[in-house]
């Protein structure tokens, strides 16, 4: 009997998700490795754990740096089906201006990219989607208050599919599996008014059939006392060309 098959494509829709407390506060100086992921030299590591590291602002900066806006470079992932391999790269976007009560207007913010290398077997299936050098940020960019009561953000790393199966990998500490290819990486940290991630690898796979499309998402949840305000930045690409 022929394995059955499953179908499956992810609606843009928040789901709710699990918020990891962070432990262990450490001072260090942080690789250049991007400057979305670490604003300052300064800097103060609230996780370091197999493959990912999780940073916000030093609490003595009085000042903001403003996040500069990754651009996707133009015309996508283009990878035929008589290659072996193919790489691009995905950059998720949003911003909100909002006021919180008692508050000023300023703007809150999810960003993130990631660098995708597709494993291919030529004139049959895509059947692996590695995800290198996640770096992602939830920021809010405003004076009044200076900080959030606390900040969430969330990565996710997504497939969509035709497959008798699917699996996932890599060296990031995965904290979220919603299943059918979708997984991923959050936690929370208050007052702060920024949480960034970099994340080294993580990998989605499948078996008995072929990957369709590869998705990446970066979410932000910001607290200002009873109040919650969030942002959802969404990318994907089709992979054959």
């Amino acid at each position: 009997m022929s394995p059955r098959l499953e179908r499956r494509s992810h609606v843009n829709i928040l789901r709710t998700l699990v918020v990891i407390g962070a432990t262990g506060l450490v001072t260090v100086m942080l690789p250049a490795f991007s400057a979305q992921a670490a604003s300052s030299q300064n800097d103060i590591v609230i996780v370091s754990d197999k493959g990912m590291t999780v940073t916000i602002p030093n609490p003595n900066k009085k000042t903001k740096d403003s996040p500069q806006r990754s651009v996707r470079p133009l015309g996508g992932a283009v990878c035929g089906i008589g290659n072996s391999s193919c790489s691009f790269s995905l950059s998720a976007y949003e911003e909100k201006y909002i006021t919180p009560s008692g508050g000023s207007q300023s703007r809150i913010l999810s960003q993130g990219t990631t660098n995708v290398v597709m494993y291919i077997v030529p004139l049959v299936a895509a059947t692996k989607a590695d995800f290198y050098n996640t770096n992602s940020l939830a920021f809010w960019g405003g004076a009044n208050p200076f900080n959030c009561t606390s900040v969430k953000s969330t990565d996710i790393w997504d497939i969509d599919y035709v497959a008798a199966g699917w699996g996932y990998g890599g060296n990031v500490s995965v904290n979220l599996n919603f299943g059918s290819g979708r997984i991923g990486y959050e936690n929370s940290y208050g007052p702060t008014y920024q949480i960034a991630h970099y994340g080294d690898h993580v990998y989605l796979s499948v078996s008995g059939g072929t990957i369709d499309t590869v998705k990446y998402e970066a979410h932000g949840v910001f607290q200002f006392g009873g109040q919650f305000f969030d942002t959802d930045a969404y990318v994907s690409d089709f992979i054959w060309g």
